[in-house]
């Protein structure tokens, strides 16, 4: 599938979101990613493609991708990203990935860090669009105060949506202590965990200490970001 690029928005000095036209309906569900390849000249070992998760909803039409880039030492992959023109094409292949609500959820824990946030945009927005109401509970972890979609998510929480957000600012941690101090109906709950892969495992291990089953925890790891 090509994607043309719409609009690229600096969130912050190392958020980027680039939001892409597709030549045709791309038919996804929220949480699910794309794999993009981006032909550069000098591609590194890491090669000319990457997998992202969209952080636009179904409806909106438009394919998102919102990452952080490095200024200085980062991927080619990124750096050709980062500079590419509006105008310019990008294939992309999928969608996959299974880390994704059901039609008719009961009340879940999101926890998000970092870029981890992205799948969780697609799905809220997406589940007000369609006017599901659900007990959702989103704790999102960043090491500065990068908030990627916070004006949403505050909009939505504003219009009662039902969303319960708390930010957890490093050297703040979001482990089991503070996941119990903030969300009500624990063992209620599908935990749906996405971020650096370190932080994710943590939580995911403190989670079946405290008797959570596997079949209610969904994992989305982002690797290489820490």
């Amino acid at each position: 599938m090509r994607l043309t690029l719409k609009e690229k928005i600096h969130i912050s000095e190392s958020v980027v979101r680039f939001r892409f036209e597709p030549e045709g309906k791309i038919d996804f569900k929220p949480g699910q990613y794309l794999r993009y390849e981006l032909d550069h000249e000098g591609a590194d070992d890491r090669g000319i493609s990457r997998f992202f998760t969209i952080s636009s909803a179904p409806s909106e039409g438009d394919i998102t991708i919102t990452t952080r880039i490095i200024k200085d030492g980062g991927s080619s992959f990124k750096n050709r990203l980062v500079n590419m023109d509006l105008g310019d094409e990008i294939f992309a292949y999928g969608p996959s990935g299974d880390f994704v609500v059901g039609d008719d959820p009961g009340p879940m824990l999101f926890i998000a860090g970092g870029i981890g946030i992205t799948p969780f945009r697609s799905m809220v927005f997406e589940m007000e669009k369609n006017d599901i109401n659900a007990d959702i509970v989103l704790l999102y972890s960043t090491r500065d105060e990068i908030r990627p979609f916070e004006n949403e998510n505050n909009q939505n929480q504003e219009n009662d949506y039902g969303i319960d957000i708390h930010y957890v600012i490093h050297p703040e941690v979001c482990d089991m202590a503070f996941i119990i101090s903030k969300v009500p109906g624990l063992k209620d709950r599908v935990f749906y965990l996405s971020g650096p892969p370190g932080m994710i495992r943590s939580i995911e291990e403190d989670l079946r200490k405290q008797g959570i089953s596997d079949k209610n925890i969904k994992l989305d790891y982002f690797p290489g970001y820490k």
